[in-house]
């Protein structure tokens, strides 16, 4: 019984290799998904599994955004085995190996690519907007991780707020695709002076990952002038003139204020005056006209709940109007009477005008201004 116990252990010492004659066998994967990967083998005949203790790993490696991941982990498993937390959409290099205390072998090299995944967020950061009174430009940058081949981007938009209490917000919203080369869209038929929110989310095959939103602001917009049929006045003596006063539409921020313009006008261009409209966005008094040498002044100031409804106003009355003396006229003098309306928000002003009369000086035998070389006075 000795010599035959000697005997089979001789033998099984001769039978066993001291190191692996060859690496795992016909490994190949048999699933692949986004983020993991499965691998079976051959399983391992008696000369591994029962002569020696014996190690058996996978080494992987891939690159994402140009550095080098690798990493090795330790199979305890007979013949197959899967991969997790791997990226998606890597192309993923990987090896088994076998080793034992006498050495160590290779299975020839696996080049696999996991699935696409749903991309991550566009990164808050990169949207930038260029806010209009009545459009926004919004662009942005594709997400860090796009998990694949960016297919396109959703962006929703609506209205969240307005600095006009009267704005109607219900009908501003929508929706817009683009391809995934056009991180970028112009936003058209906006309310002025309106914030409005934005949820950008990008797509692969896989789907659309998570969405990320922002809040872009348009500028308001100069308040609109009421249309005067005409710009005779109501009534005119030698100083003072009576115009019609129409409340104006805010567009996008409340109207501040309202103003009345006197300027006058020189002896050539007293008859061009109709032609040339612009708004006066320094305010003069009348005293500070003449040192200031300034062609225009303020002859009121008119809070909007001054003008709730049209109304009449006398230019040259001689009272004083939120600290702005409405001075009478000359009767040796032309002038254009002009009516503005401020809106102010967030730091914007932006004002519109009108002309609402001209008070043209007499001349002598009621000959018009520029036939003569100088004014005479009225008979």
């Amino acid at each position: 019984m000795t010599d035959l116990s000697e005997s089979q252990s001789m033998f099984s010492l001769l039978s066993c290799p001291s190191d692996p004659v060859h690496g795992p066998q016909h490994v190949e994967v048999v699933d692949i998904r986004a983020r993991q990967l499965t691998l079976q083998w051959e399983p391992f005949g008696y000369a591994v599994t029962r002569c020696h203790s014996y190690n058996l790993t996978v080494n992987y490696h891939y690159v994402f955004n140009q550095q080098k991941f690798e990493a090795e982990e330790l199979i305890q498993t007979s013949s197959h085995y899967t991969l997790r937390g791997l990226r998606p959409f890597m192309t993923i290099r990987l090896r088994l190996a076998l080793s034992n205390p006498e050495g160590k072998m290779e299975s020839e090299e696996l080049v696999v690519q996991t699935e696409e995944d749903v991309p991550g967020p566009v990164p808050l950061e990169s949207i930038q907007g260029g806010p209009f009174e009545e459009k926004i430009y919004v662009q942005w940058k594709p997400p860090n991780e796009t998990n694949g081949i960016i297919t396109l981007y959703e962006i929703t938009y609506k209205a969240v707020g307005s600095l006009d209490p009267s704005a109607d917000l219900s009908s501003q919203r929508g929706k817009v695709f683009k391809l995934r080369n056009e991180t970028h869209h112009l936003f058209v038929g906006l309310y002025p002076g309106t914030t409005y929110s934005f949820t950008i989310k990008a797509s692969t095959v896989k789907g659309f990952g998570p969405p990320i939103t922002t809040r872009i602001a348009t500028k308001i917009s100069a308040p609109s002038m009421p249309e005067y049929d005409t710009d005779s006045p109501l009534n005119e003596t030698d100083t003072t003139i009576t115009v019609m006063l129409k409340p104006a539409q805010s567009r996008g921020a409340p109207v501040s204020v309202y103003q009345l313009v006197v300027k006058e006008e020189k002896l050539q261009k007293a008859r061009r005056a109709a032609d040339i409209i612009e708004c006066f966005s320094v305010p003069v008094s009348y005293k500070n006209a003449s040192s200031l040498d300034s062609p225009h002044y303020f002859a009121a100031e008119l809070k909007p709940i001054n003008l709730p409804v049209t109304q009449p106003f006398t230019v040259g009355d001689n009272k004083t109007y939120n600290g702005y003396w409405n001075a009478p006229l000359s009767p040796l003098k032309s002038y254009s009477i002009y009516f503005q309306a401020l809106s102010k928000a967030n730091g914007e002003t932006k004002i519109n005008c009108v002309r609402l009369a001209t008070k043209v000086l007499f001349w002598f035998k009621g000959e018009p201004a520029g036939e003569m070389d100088s004014p005479r006075e009225r008979l």
